[in-house]
C-alpha cells in the first residue's frame, strides 16, 4: 500500500490583463490563472502549467484562426517579467511582475498609475482591475502568470469602409499540472488534481488616459496672455497708470488720516 499525496484545485479563475503600449497600436496579454487550493499553502514556489494557444489575425469581425498549440510551462516565484510601454516621445515606463503571486501582490502590480510627456501635455495613464474582474478573483488566494502574448490592432480602410484589423493570440484549456509550496516549514511537491478551463476574450482590466498641459505650457501661456493684454491696453496705459496712482494715493491717505486723527483731536483739546 502506497501513500500518495496531491492538491486539489477547488476554485479557479482564467483571465488576462492587457498592457497598452499606444504609440504600437496595440500591446500585450498577460494570461494568468487564479486559485484556491485544499491546503493551507504558506509559499508558493514553483509550477507546472498546460495551456492550448491559437493565433488570430484579420477582421476583428471575420478574423483568420491558426492552428491549435498545446504549452506546457514551468513557473517559478523568483521568475519577473518586464513590459516596456512608451509614449513614442520622451517618457517610457515599465509593467513588471512575477510569475507566482499572491492575490495582493497581483492586484497591486495591476493597478499602476504613470505619467508621462507628450509635448505641450502631461499625460497620466491609468490601470486597473475592472469591477467583474474584482468578482471573479474574490477569495483566490494566487495566481499563476503562465503566458504573455502579442496583442496589436490596426484600422484600415477598404473601399468605402474602415474596420479593424486585429493580431492577437487566443489561450485556453488551461490546467495547473503541479505545484511546488511550503506549509509549516515544510515543503511539497506534489501534483494536482485540476481541469481544463478557457476564460473569456474580454481583459480584466481597464486603462484609462488623462490629458491636461504641461506646467512649462500654462506659465507660457499665461505670460503669453499676460504680454497680449498690456498689448492691448498700451494706447491707454499711461491714463490707467495715472488712475490707479490717484487710488493708491487716496488709499494712503486714508490710511494716515485713520493713524493720525486721534493725535489731532488731542493736539485740539490742548
Amino acid at each position: 500500500c502506497l501513500d500518495t499525496q496531491d492538491v486539489t484545485i477547488n476554485d479557479k479563475y482564467v483571465g488576462f490583463i492587457r498592457y497598452e503600449t499606444y504609440y504600437q497600436g496595440g500591446g500585450y496579454d498577460s494570461h494568468f490563472v487564479a486559485f484556491n487550493t485544499d491546503r493551507d499553502i504558506d509559499r508558493l514556489i514553483d509550477a507546472e502549467v498546460y495551456y492550448s494557444s491559437q493565433a488570430v489575425s484579420g477582421r476583428e469581425s471575420s478574423p483568420e484562426f491558426g492552428s491549435v498549440e498545446e504549452n506546457q510551462v514551468f513557473l517559478s516565484a523568483s521568475e519577473k517579467h518586464e513590459i516596456l510601454a512608451s509614449n513614442g516621445w520622451f517618457s517610457h515606463w515599465t509593467y513588471e511582475w512575477n510569475e507566482i503571486q499572491s492575490i495582493d501582490e497581483f492586484i497591486a502590480s495591476v493597478e499602476t498609475e504613470n505619467v508621462y510627456n507628450a509635448g505641450i501635455f502631461n499625460v497620466t495613464v491609468e490601470t486597473g482591475i475592472t469591477e467583474e474582474g474584482y468578482e471573479d478573483l474574490v477569495g483566490k488566494q494566487w495566481v499563476l502568470r503562465f503566458a504573455t502574448t502579442d496583442y496589436d490592432v490596426e484600422w484600415k480602410t477598404g473601399g468605402m469602409l474602415t474596420y479593424k484589423y486585429v493580431d492577437k493570440t487566443l489561450v485556453g484549456d488551461v490546467t495547473i499540472l503541479r505545484l511546488k509550496f511550503e506549509t509549516d516549514g515544510v515543503t511539497y511537491n506534489l501534483g494536482v488534481v485540476d481541469n481544463k478551463q478557457t476564460g473569456s476574450d474580454v481583459p480584466d482590466n481597464f486603462t484609462e488616459s488623462h490629458w491636461e498641459l504641461a506646467n512649462w505650457a500654462k506659465i507660457f501661456f499665461i505670460v503669453v496672455g499676460v504680454v497680449f493684454a498690456l498689448l492691448l491696453i498700451s494706447p491707454f496705459l499711461p491714463a490707467i497708470l495715472s488712475f490707479l496712482w490717484t487710488v493708491v494715493k487716496c488709499i494712503f491717505e486714508g490710511i494716515w488720516w485713520v493713524i493720525t486723527a486721534p493725535f489731532k483731536v488731542f493736539s485740539d483739546d490742548d
